[in-house]
């Protein structure tokens, strides 16, 4: 005996699925997600096709220096130029959801639109994990994040005179000795090793360093705070900003500063394939979306650009 619900969708109930699969799409698109700052803080690369399955590189390392010669010189210096290759791989991340024949069928018949919050849902799920991956990495997949880069190089927080690094027990010129710091030292080091030199960083810090500097005052009766005076007297901080992820991401799970310029020469995140959802599949009684991304983590081409503080 045939079932009172047919299994599949009649001519006008297709078009109305489709349509709301149109809004549905164009919503999620529209649809501003908190905290997934990975994508602001570290540029895209540009240029991966989204059907990579390894994203490849090349560094050359310059060499030679110019001097003086004279009109019939036949001894000038050599320079020259070795390469080397670097990859990464690239892993694709994935969900999906889904409405019931039944749900479709009666949502045309009432007029009310699909629940947009499971698709909704989806997109925040890779969304979510695409943060958290050009953030901290994923060792199990040899993906590194701007957190977790090999190669970077520290700087060590000086001791308050409160005891200890953190800045729960500093003055404010020991904060801001810090930030000056920080970049101070990476300014040092890509000097020391011949450049390039980059003048302009991002330090990323906690939440809750961020909240402590962006409303503790100077002192002696001045009214800015340490993020405004770090910011007004540095030549080489470009912005100070907060990121959730830098809690506990330090060795031995302490808090931690990254400073760097916010190039895509020194870090850039691999996303060949941006979030799209897949044409539904009827499954049995159901109508599944795939939805898909990809990534291949962070590349870091000057990580002694790149400096962590921890104990903050």
């Amino acid at each position: 005996m045939r079932s009172t619900m047919q299994d599949r969708l009649d001519a006008a109930e297709s078009v109305w699925f489709k349509r709301q699969l149109e809004f549905i799409d164009r919503q999620m698109y529209e649809t501003v997600f908190p905290d997934n700052l990975a994508r602001l803080y570290i540029p895209t690369q540009s240029g991966v096709p989204d059907w990579a399955n390894v994203y490849t590189w090349h560094m050359f390392e310059k060499f030679g220096k110019a001097k003086i010669i004279g009109n019939h010189g036949d001894d000038l210096p050599r320079a020259d130029a070795t390469g080397s290759e670097a990859s990464k791989i690239i892993k694709d991340l994935g969900v999906a959801y889904g409405w019931t024949l039944r749900e479709v069928k009666r949502s045309n018949a009432t007029g009310v639109p699909l629940d947009a919050m499971k698709a909704m849902s989806a997109r925040f799920a890779i969304d979510t994990e695409m943060d958290n991956i050009l953030a901290n990495g994923l060792a199990t997949h040899n993906l590194e994040g701007l957190l977790s880069l090999t190669g970077a190089n520290t700087y060590t927080p000086i001791t308050k005179a409160g005891g200890g690094t953190t800045w729960a027990v500093a003055t404010p010129d020991e904060i801001s000795q810090d930030l000056f710091g920080i970049v101070a030292k990476a300014q040092g080091d890509l000097k020391m090793a011949g450049g390039p030199v980059f003048r302009k960083f991002t330090i990323l810090i906690p939440i809750e360093q961020y909240a402590l500097i962006a409303q503790k005052r100077m002192g002696d009766g001045s009214n800015i705070t340490v993020l405004n005076f770090c910011l007004q007297n540095s030549p080489w901080i470009e912005a100070i900003e907060p990121w959730h992820h830098c809690d506990t991401a330090g060795s031995g799970g302490v808090d931690r500063m990254v400073a760097y310029p916010r190039n895509p020469l020194v870090v850039a995140g691999i996303v060949p394939q941006e979030y799209v959802a897949m044409t539904p599949q009827q499954r049995n009684l159901e109508f599944v979306v795939n939805t898909i991304a990809s990534t291949g983590g962070v590349v870091c081409r000057y990580p002694i650009a790149v400096l962590y503080g921890d104990g903050i």
